[in-house]
């Protein structure tokens, strides 16, 4: 037999992001600290870029005039867009008073989430009750999922299901874990740091680091020391249980709250952590250089190229301010009643349905509510904590569109074999993504009046 190998040319549409969008990804994600940093970066590898140190001076509408005034002629030379400054001028603090409700504790916490996360009277959040009940006080869970399956009469694999979600959805993460090393793993992939070494160890050689500690790990797996004082580093920066999180002081550097909910007078006030970032300007000596009839056509043709960059540096900084100030007002206008201490209810809202009132994409808010933390007069929490789950595992994908998805999956089934409730959650999952237990699908595949498999086989003659 033969092999013929050709190369054959052939069109393929992949994603590219434009830089100006790869940028604003970037600096989205960035946490406060990080942010900081990279701005310095920039302001080195970028001289028309200048930190300004004059913004007290001037108002914001004198501040913007003064940069359009600025770039004026610029643009007569080539440039193509206008620079957004960067923040605001700081405000002398207002003597109003301040009140704050009593923060809410680990417990209490776990209270919400369970009133918000199931809707009532359903099977999940029946074994989410008996889950939480079986917690121990450091929020493990101290009864094996066999045993409260047997107790509730459903199975171990419907129990597991939501203890899953629990565990990776609520917050703090690692809630229901089983052991200090589920904590730990769920913990490094909720960071990014899954297949690292760091998590290599905690998975593969838990026995081995209980046993005979990090030196006994490195003589296991013989690799530089550093490189094991870093994983070492890393896990030691994790909470060793899922209650620790939340016992924390928040002001220390554990925890840094970009987004502050103040009750003030009655009301909920947002406010941005910005006390750290450098406000930023377009060079006034490159400027001036740019102006100057004695400066040669190359300098100016490098400074615009210059003030280019900083223009969409600038305007990834505005954006990225604007994204998470939109996305804060939303979140203090929806849950107002609860940031005032006066319900412990959050509100059904799923990170899809703000994204379509807020018209951004699901994936830009979910980059501002992910790992970025609020200090509330309830206490402090991680952004994500206000918006539900989707329909299961992804919290991108709709009820209205797991629907869809149920009815499509039937509507293409083979008549003679129809897929039972428990392939369609398979396939759900292995397609789609969108976790849910059998006796959900089998809930919402009635709820669209198609019966069980059963009913929808056709024999052959």
């Amino acid at each position: 037999m033969r092999l013929d190998i050709r190369q054959t040319p052939s069109l393929r549409l992949r994603p590219l992001l434009l830089p100006r969008i790869r940028l604003e990804v970037e600096l989205l994600q960035l946490p406060i600290l990080e942010l900081s940093q990279r701005i310095q970066q920039e302001l080195e590898k970028n001289p028309c870029l200048e930190e300004d140190r004059s913004v007290q001076e001037a108002s914001p509408e004198e501040t913007k005039q003064r940069e359009l005034e600025e770039v004026r002629r610029l643009l007569e030379l080539g440039g193509d867009s206008v620079p957004i400054p960067y923040g605001e001028p700081e405000e002398e603090e207002e003597t109003v008073p301040v009140y704050e409700s009593k923060p809410l504790g680990f417990w209490q916490r776990i209270e919400v989430q369970l009133h918000s996360y199931f809707a009532p009277e359903s099977q999940e959040r029946k074994i989410a009750e008996a889950l939480v009940e079986a917690l121990d006080g450091l929020g493990f869970l101290a009864e094996p999922v066999e045993t409260i399956a047997e107790r509730l009469g459903v199975s171990p694999e419907d129990v597991e299901q939501v203890r899953q979600e629990i565990l990776r959805e609520w917050d703090p993460e690692g809630i229901a874990a089983l052991d200090q090393r589920e904590l730990l793993l769920i913990q490094l992939e909720s960071l990014g740091y899954r297949d690292t070494l760091a998590w290599k160890i905690i998975h593969n050689h838990w026995d081995v680091l209980s046993k005979e500690g990090w030196e006994g790990v490195q003589k296991v797996l013989n690799v530089p020391r550093s490189e094991i004082e870093s994983a070492q580093h890393l896990v030691s920066l994790l909470y060793s249980s899922p209650s620790e999180k939340y016992a924390v002081d928040p002001t220390s550097a554990y925890i840094v709250p970009e987004v502050y909910f103040r009750l003030i007078e009655g009301r909920i006030v947002v406010e941005l952590e910005e006390s750290g970032v450098p406000r930023l300007r377009l060079s006034r000596r490159y400027m001036a250089l740019l102006n100057s009839e004695s400066t040669d056509e190359k300098t100016k043709k490098f400074i615009i190229q210059q003030v280019k960059r900083a223009e969409e540096f600038l305007a990834a900084l505005d954006k990225r301010r604007q994204n998470i100030r939109k996305v804060a007002e939303l979140i203090a206008e929806w849950h107002e009643d609860f940031l005032k201490g006066k319900t412990i209810d959050l509100k059904p809202l799923t990170q899809t349905e703000a994204a379509q009132r807020l018209e951004i994409p699901v994936s830009t808010l979910n980059r501002v509510v992910k790992g970025r933390y609020a200090e509330t007069p309830v206490g402090l929490f991680e952004l994500r904590f206000f918006f539900q789950r989707g329909a299961g595992g992804s919290s991108e994908i709709s009820l209205d569109k797991t629907l869809h998805l149920i009815q499509e999956i039937i509507e293409n089934e083979d008549p003679e074999r129809p897929y039972t409730d428990d392939e369609i959650r398979q396939i759900l999952k292995r397609k789609y993504g969108v976790i849910l237990s059998r006796r959900s699908v089998a809930i919402k595949r009635a709820s669209l009046g198609i019966p069980n498999s059963n009913k929808r086989r056709k024999r052959s003659s």
